[in-house]
C-alpha cells in the first residue's frame, strides 16, 4: 500500500482567503490524502483536508476499517514524518516492557509494530525498486530491502530495521 498527499486549492489560494469571511471558510489550501494499492490500482481511502496528523489518522483509520483490521504487508510513503507515529497508533499493539529488576518505576506501556512486523524509516535505497531504478515510493513494491519513508514490513527485522 502507498500513502501520499497532494496539494491543491479550493476556490482560491489560501493567501487570498479572509478568516473572518464565512464564504472563505471552506476555500483555500487543501490536501488530498490517498492510500492505494499500486498492484491492483485500487484506491483504498481518500481524505481531503489540511496536511496534519489528524488527516493522516483519518486516512489510515479508514484503511484499517476497509481491511477488516488486518495489517498491510508493506506501507510506503514519502518521508512525511507523521506517518510513523500514525502507523503505530492505528495498526500497532500496546506492549508492556518486561521488568528489568533494577530500582525505579517500571516502564509504562508502549505502542509497537504488530507481532511479526517491523517499522522502518528513512530514504529509499536506490537499488531497491523494480523497474524504475528505485526512485519514488512505487519503487519499493514487492521488496523487503529498501524503504521509502516509513513503512511496515511483515517478517523478521532486516538490517536497518527495528522492532518496536
Amino acid at each position: 500500500m502507498q500513502v501520499d498527499e497532494k496539494w491543491s486549492f479550493v476556490g482560491k489560494k489560501q493567501k487570498h482567503c479572509k478568516t473572518h469571511d464565512e464564504a472563505d471558510w471552506f476555500k483555500g489550501d487543501q490536501w488530498d490524502h490517498v492510500a492505494l494499492d499500486p498492484d491492483s490500482r485500487l484506491v483504498l481511502e481518500v481524505v481531503v483536508g489540511p496536511r496534519t496528523q489528524d488527516s493522516a489518522e483519518v486516512l489510515l483509520g479508514g484503511v484499517r476499517d476497509r481491511l477488516g483490521g488486518r495489517v498491510p504487508e508493506l506501507v510506503c510513503s514519502d518521508e512525511y514524518p507523521v506517518y510513523a507515529e500514525v502507523l503505530l497508533s492505528v495498526f500497532g499493539e500496546e506492549r508492556i516492557p518486561p521488568r528489568t529488576g533494577r530500582p525505579g518505576r517500571p516502564s509504562g506501556p508502549r505502542q509497537g509494530a504488530p507481532r511479526g512486523h517491523v517499522l522502518r524509516h528513512g530514504p529509499q535505497d536506490q537499488r531497491a525498486g523494480p523497474g524504475d531504478g528505485g526512485r519514488g515510493a512505487a519503487g519499493v513494491r514487492g521488496t523487503r530491502q529498501g524503504g521509502a519513508g516509513e513503512h511496515i514490513v511483515a517478517g523478521a527485522s532486516p538490517s536497518g530495521g527495528s522492532h518496536y
